[in-house]
């Protein structure tokens, strides 16, 4: 009877070790991956995107493990078609894309129940990394994933982005713009 459950035991141990892992590694869909970002000053906000320069994805059997990101800072775009805002956002007063043209995130940690995923990750702005976490949720259809972040907020001063800002500057009064930016993203994997 021993013998008989030992060999059960190993019949199904072998089973086990045939279930294939299904493990994507994919590049993002570039021309439909974005990041989302809306900064305000005292008397309007604004909004625009920014698009990926490249990016990779880990995700074994529908659960996201790691994932690099490179955003093109010189893609920064305003939605009211402001083109000289967005010529201000790439100049030195704000993020310096000619000495700066990318920023970055790896994916450090993630926490996922279902499609629900908080993502911790390091981001480099400006030569200036900080920890963030984001929550998240994954798609998947027979074609692609994509994952949706919830907005989060980035304080732009630890970024070292000083223009108008009352972290750096105390007397601007009603002429300031405000430190955080609401930020978020949408990325495409197809399969």
């Amino acid at each position: 009877m021993k013998r008989l459950i030992l060999i059960f035991i190993a019949i199904v141990l072998v089973s086990f070790s045939f279930i294939e892992e299904k493990v994507n590694q994919d590049t993002i869909d570039l021309k439909s991956s974005y990041v989302f970002w809306e900064g305000s000053n005292s008397f309007r906000n604004h909004r625009g995107i920014i698009k990926f320069k490249s990016g990779s994805v880990r995700i074994v059997n529908g659960n996201l493990k790691s994932g690099e990101f490179v955003v093109d800072m010189t893609t920064i775009f305003n939605r009211e078609g402001l083109r000289k805002l967005e010529e201000h956002l790439k100049s030195a007063d704000f993020f310096d894309v000619e000495k700066y043209p990318t920023a970055r995130f790896l994916i450090t940690n993630v926490a996922q129940e279902y499609n629900k995923v908080e993502i911790s990750g390091d981001i480099t702005i400006k030569g200036i990394t900080k920890n963030v976490t984001i929550n998240a949720t994954i798609l998947e259809n027979n074609k692609a994933y994509l994952i949706r972040s919830g907005v989060f907020k980035l304080n732009r001063a630890e970024f070292n982005v000083r223009h108008l800002s009352k972290s750096f500057f105390k007397n601007l009064k009603d002429s300031f713009i405000e430190d955080e930016v609401d930020v978020s993203f949408s990325i495409r994997l197809n399969k």
